[in-house]
Parts: C-alpha cells; structure tokens; sequence
C-alpha cells in the first residue's frame, strides 16, 4: 500500500514538473503572427500565448489528481 501512494505522489509531482517546464519553455503546437500595417505603424500580434496556457493547465490539472488520488489511498 505505501508503494501505490508514493507512485502516485512521485507521477503527479512529475507531471506537474512537466507543465511548469512546458509553460515557461513557451512550446505551442502552432505559433501563429500577424502583422498589419494600418496607418504607418506596423503591429505584430503574436497568437502564442492564448494557447500557451491552455495545454499546461490540463497536464497540470492531471499531476493535481494523481496528488489527490495518492491522498485518497493514504487515507484507507
């Protein structure tokens, strides 16, 4: 029994690790910039980090419920 809760601990520390890593390293699977030039002044949108945070926060919810699971087995 205290295998299963220290795999599940270490699994979602882990995941967690790899979230954060894949936040802050700003790897999006389409980096996607446009530019316009209305009016003299060229503006470049840059598309990337709507998606930036969006694919880390799910990896990271799934570390969350590997914690919450190991939790639950430590409590029976």
């Amino acid at each position: 029994m205290n295998n299963k809760v220290r795999n599940q601990f270490l699994i979602g520390s882990l995941i967690i690790l790899g979230a954060a890593a894949l936040y802050f390293s700003g790897i999006t699977p389409g980096q996607v910039t446009e530019c316009t030039g209305e009016g003299g002044a060229v503006q470049c949108i840059d598309y990337s980090v709507f998606e930036r945070s969006t694919i880390p926060m799910i990896i990271t919810i799934t570390g969350i419920s590997f914690i919450a699971r190991g939790i639950l087995i430590l409590r029976n």
